[in-house]
Formats: C-alpha cells, sequence, structure tokens
C-alpha cells in the first residue's frame, strides 16, 4: 500500500536532484527509436506511427538543437538559458529507417545514428525477436505443444489455449512468447537460427507479416548515408547479450560489427550501442578496445559531462504525438 508514496517520494528527489546538477553540470539527452512504420501488433512497443514521427521532430526542432551523436560528449549545455541539446538514435537497422525515418529527418534537417546488427544484413535475414512474435500472435490456430532443442535443456511448452485461433493476440500466447524469448535470448546465434527455423515450421509460418520488419541490405545502408545527415553506429554482429558471453566472445562480436559497419561504409564507427542496453564493466572495456569513443546504453537519464561517455544513458520514445513528447522532455528530465 505504500509502494505509490514511495515511488513519488523517490521520483520526486531524482527530478529536484537533477534540476540542482543541471545547472551547474552540462549536460543533454540521447532519445532511442527503432521503427517508424504502422502495424497493427506492436508486442515490443518499438514501432512509432509514420505521422507521429514526424510529429515528434518537427517539434523536437522547434524545443532543442539536435546534435549528431559523435559531438553530444563535447556539445553538452549547461544552464537554464541555453537550447536543450539531444541526440537521436536507432537500434537494430530496420528498412523503415531508411524508408520512412531518412525523409522525415531529411526534410527537417535532423542528424540521426542508426546502430547495425550486422549480420543479418549481411545474410539479409529478419530479426529474430520479429519470426518469434509472428509466429506465436498470428491469427491461426497453433498446436498445443512445442518442443525446441538448444541450450542446455529443451524449450517445452503445453497449452491447449494457444490452439484457438486469434484475431488479438491472449494471454496464453503472451506467456509463451515472454517464456519463448527468455529461452532464444540465451542461446549462441547458431543454436537460435536452428530453433528460429523450427519454431516458423511448427506454427506454419512461411514469411513474415510485416514486409517492412525486415533489416536493410548493404546497399540500403550506403543509400542511408546520403545528404550527409544520418550516420551508422555498430550493435554487434548477432545482437548479442553481451553480458551472457566470454571476455574473447564480446570483443569478437563487437569488432566484427565494426569491421562490417566499415564494409558497408567506407568509414570507421564512432559509436556503438549495447544490445538490450545491457552491459557490464567487460563489456565496456572491449568496446572501448576496439576503438569507440561514445557507446549507449537503454537506461533512461540525462547524460552528463562529466560521467562515462561508453554508458550514454537514453530515453526510449514511444508513440506519442510530438505535443506530448516535448511536454514530458520539458517538465520532467529538463524541469
Amino acid at each position: 500500500m505504500y509502494a505509490a508514496p514511495r515511488r513519488l517520494l523517490r521520483n520526486g528527489k531524482s527530478w529536484l536532484w537533477r534540476g540542482l546538477r543541471r545547472r551547474r553540470v552540462p549536460h543533454a539527452l540521447v532519445l532511442m527509436y527503432h521503427r517508424v512504420a504502422q502495424v497493427t501488433v506492436d508486442p515490443w512497443q518499438i514501432c512509432v506511427h509514420p505521422e507521429r514521427f514526424d510529429d515528434q521532430i518537427a517539434a523536437l526542432r522547434r524545443f532543442a538543437d539536435i546534435l549528431p551523436l559523435a559531438t553530444v560528449p563535447g556539445a553538452m549545455r549547461s544552464g537554464r538559458g541555453s537550447r536543450p541539446a539531444l541526440a537521436i538514435t536507432f537500434d537494430d537497422g530496420y528498412v523503415d529507417n531508411l524508408t520512412t525515418a531518412k525523409p522525415v529527418l531529411d526534410r527537417h534537417r535532423a542528424p540521426a545514428t542508426v546502430f547495425l546488427a550486422t549480420s543479418c544484413i549481411e545474410r539479409g535475414e529478419p530479426f529474430w525477436w520479429d519470426v518469434l512474435s509472428d509466429a506465436i500472435l498470428g491469427p491461426g490456430p497453433l498446436p498445443g505443444e512445442l518442443r525446441l532443442d538448444g541450450g542446455e535443456q529443451p524449450f517445452l511448452w503445453r497449452d491447449a489455449a494457444i490452439e484457438r485461433p486469434e484475431q488479438a493476440p491472449g494471454p496464453a500466447r503472451r506467456r509463451l512468447l515472454d517464456a519463448l524469448w527468455l529461452w532464444l535470448v540465451r542461446l549462441p546465434d547458431p543454436e537460435r537460427r536452428v530453433a528460429i527455423r523450427s519454431l516458423a515450421q511448427w506454427a506454419g509460418q512461411s514469411a513474415t507479416r510485416d514486409s517492412s520488419a525486415q533489416p536493410m541490405s548493404p546497399q540500403q545502408v550506403r543509400n542511408l548515408l546520403a545528404g550527409g545527415l544520418i550516420t551508422v553506429g555498430a550493435h554487434t554482429a548477432t545482437h548479442a547479450r553481451l553480458t551472457d558471453l566470454g571476455r574473447d566472445e564480446k570483443l569478437a562480436e563487437i569488432e566484427r560489427s565494426r569491421i562490417a559497419c566499415e564494409h558497408f561504409t567506407g568509414g570507421r564507427p564512432a559509436c556503438f550501442a549495447y544490445p538490450f542496453g545491457e552491459l557490464d564493466d567487460e563489456s565496456r572495456d572491449c568496446v572501448r578496445q576496439a576503438g569507440f569513443t561514445v557507446a549507449c546504453t537503454s537506461e533512461p537519464g540525462l547524460a552528463w559531462a562529466d560521467g562515462d561517455a561508453l554508458r550514454l544513458p537514453r530515453l526510449a520514445v514511444g508513440d506519442w504525438s510530438g505535443k506530448h513528447l516535448v511536454r514530458l522532455l520539458k517538465w520532467y528530465w529538463f524541469a
């Protein structure tokens, strides 16, 4: 019964501390997007409708200075007299970053950084979490029993409730989706790819329902850079959760992604994003060793001039109006 008052007190203290600190320490805010697309089912909450995205960027342009991410550590602002400093980022490398987001960014002259999970781009394969959601949340019936091999123990699931056709995903399928994600994310990439193919066959799925839920091709990555407003950053090769890996595996994932980005673009990326926002000290050291100067988490918060440029917080942007987004930034983060 005391959870809400405690949360309000904690948030109030955080807001007060941040307000006092902003008066003397330069700071900025990094925004995190994934997709700009109109979809009917968005279980991961990563899509912003194209019209709302246009509205958001226009509102951000009026409210703040939008900076290239690589310049943020040296261009933060302090005090109440200056306009806020913001950077825009996208994770993973979806094709709609090129086809839908880029025209909006170009029209508003808003720079952005797109972090690429490079192996999916090289292989031309959909991201595994999209295959997963298509398989489980589709409208057709599913078998009531599932077994997938991989990892230390197979995935086993029995639930007759998922056998019913559903136009809207029900709780039984949501439970299966969550359990499968937790099992799949821990698998090594080769085993996960096998398991995902088996899952698609089990669900009778031959293709993804959303044709825009695909990674860009290498040529599309190059097209993304046209005009000079958008830059590319690395996001590991296989979107691996770095905290699950040993040091050599961490470094290999990070360096493979950096090298692939160089191959796609002809330039060395300066920025990196930790998949799922998860990192440990060893992951951070590997990112530094690989030559990156800026790296982003997904922990919400302001970036401070006296903070770590290889652990920049980011605020995930929802499918909101531009007015709502700026109100949130103005009254909570920049009050």
